[in-house]
This record gives structure tokens, C-alpha cells and sequence, in this order.
């Protein structure tokens, strides 16, 4: 049996670009377009102060594909930030917001990661798809190949052997004749009427025109009947 295996090759740098465009930050690519999402890309922003708009430009910028972000804010999370800044979440009070900020993007950049494991795994998976049905389909091919020539053995045998009967009780009939003085010589069947016979038992085009060539007849095309028969 032929071995199939699917090889999984790491993402190229074109396929991983292609991806960040068109998966991760799709939205956005059809806004700008290709070519400014590549600057995106290749930007540096610094976001001063991370209070109620700060805080949330911080994050709408991170999701837009910008490739290096810079936070500065000496303050820390209060109480009343709640209302309005982003980083704000319950057991973060006293927390520096630059470090609360750079976590919460970290995040995202590890949701870009856990989406790029996830289209690798995908792949993964239609390849072996594809692997298993190509050996299914090379398996069943094999095996219909297999049914085939047992299916034509079968029905060679079946007509050999019905000959071979028909030809036993015509040379038993033949000798009894043979045996009786009052015999004028005449044949109710002749082997020639015996083969003509056959020729509506066949299952298969190829018989008929096996029998045709052996009985010297003029091929005859049966539009009825199948070049094999399986079962």
C-alpha cells in the first residue's frame, strides 16, 4: 500500500503577510487598503497620557496593525478612573497604567499568535484530509479492480460450465442415436444451433464479440450491453 503523508510547512513570510492583511486585521485592510496597512505595519507610535481617551486610543491603535507602540504615563489607576478609562478594572487599583496597558496589549498580540496556531492547525487538518481520500480512493480503486476480475472469472466459469453441460448431454444423445439401427442420420440440434443459442445468455459486450470471432460472424454492436458486468 502506498504510503501518503502530508507535510506541514511553517507559514513564509509572504504567507504570514497575507495572513496579517487578509485574517487578522481584514477589516482594517479593506478600509486602507494593502498598501497602508503595510505602513501600519512598519510604524512606531507614542501614546502620551492613558486616561479616558488615551487609554482607548492605546487599544484601537494596537488592533489597527500598528507594529511598535510606546506608552508614557507616570500615573497609577484610581478609584475614579472607572468610569472612563480602559485599564480600569477591578484589583488594578494602585497599579502603574503603563504596565496595566502593556499587559492588556500583550494580549491582543498573543490572541495574534493563538490565530496564527489556529490557521496552521487548520491546514494541518485539510491535508490530512486530503492525504486520507486520496488513499481511500486508491483503496477502493484496488478493490473494485479486484471485483472486477472475480466478477469476469464468474461469469466465464458459468458459461464454460453450462457448455461443457450442454455438450455432455448433446454427445450422450448423440451416442444413443448412434446405437439405433433405425437412426436416418438427421440432428434435432446441431452444435452450430447450440452456439447461435448462446449468444442471448451473454452478460457482457466482450463475450459477444469472443463468440461472433470463434463463429466466424460479422461483429454485431449491442448498445444494451455493458462492457462489464459487476454482481
Amino acid at each position: 500500500m502506498e504510503n501518503l503523508e502530508s507535510t506541514i510547512l511553517p507559514m513564509t513570510e509572504s504567507e504570514m503577510e497575507t495572513y496579517r492583511l487578509h485574517r487578522r486585521f481584514d477589516r482594517m485592510g479593506r478600509l486602507i487598503g494593502d498598501s497602508a496597512m503595510e505602513k501600519l505595519f512598519r510604524s512606531h507610535v507614542m501614546i502620551i497620557g492613558l486616561g479616558g481617551v488615551g487609554s482607548f486610543a492605546a487599544e484601537s491603535i494596537a488592533r489597527s496593525g500598528v507594529g511598535k507602540i510606546t506608552l508614557l504615563d507616570f500615573d497609577e489607576i484610581c478609584i475614579t478612573n472607572f468610569n472612563r478609562q480602559l485599564h480600569s478594572l477591578q484589583g488594578l487599583v494602585g497599579e502603574k497604567k503603563t504596565d496595566v496597558m502593556a499587559g492588556l496589549m500583550a494580549h491582543l498580540a498573543e490572541m495574534q499568535q493563538d490565530f496564527i496556531e489556529n490557521d496552521r492547525t487548520m491546514r494541518s487538518m485539510i491535508c490530512e484530509v486530503d492525504a486520507n481520500y486520496q488513499e481511500s480512493g486508491t483503496r477502493l480503486t484496488r478493490a473494485m479492480a479486484h471485483i472486477q476480475f472475480q466478477d469476469v472469472m464468474r461469469q466465464r466459469m458459468e458459461h464454460v460450465q453450462g457448455a461443457l453441460v450442454e455438450m455432455r448431454d448433446h454427445m450422450l444423445g448423440l451416442n444413443e442415436k448412434v446405437s439405433d439401427p433405425e437412426w436416418d442420420g438427421s440432428l434435432e440440434q446441431t452444435f452450430k444451433t447450440m452456439l447461435a443459442s448462446h449468444l442471448d445468455t451473454y452478460s457482457m459486450a466482450s463475450q459477444t464479440d469472443v463468440h461472433h470471432s470463434a463463429a466466424g460472424n460479422k461483429l454485431v454492436k449491442r448498445d444494451t450491453c455493458p462492457a462489464i458486468e459487476l454482481f
